[in-house]
């Protein structure tokens, strides 16, 4: 939870997240199979683009207010 999201936006924007986090999974699929390469995604990265977008949402809070 956070300050900075509306209560009627909160459902929407952790959809979002758990969509982009299963998206990048079965890009990586593809990757895998046209590039032979491999990238993985773990938890880890699932916490980290959280903490980025409450970075970056307060960032721009600061700079529209500021």
């Amino acid at each position: 939870e956070s300050p900075m999201i509306p209560e009627a936006h909160s459902a929407a924007v952790i959809a979002h997240v758990c969509i982009v986090h299963r998206s990048v999974s079965d890009y990586s699929k593809l990757f895998q199979q046209k590039l032979r390469r491999c990238n993985y995604v773990t938890p880890k990265n699932y916490l980290d683009f959280i903490s980025t977008y409450s970075n970056l949402l307060e960032e721009k809070d600061i700079y529209i207010l500021g």
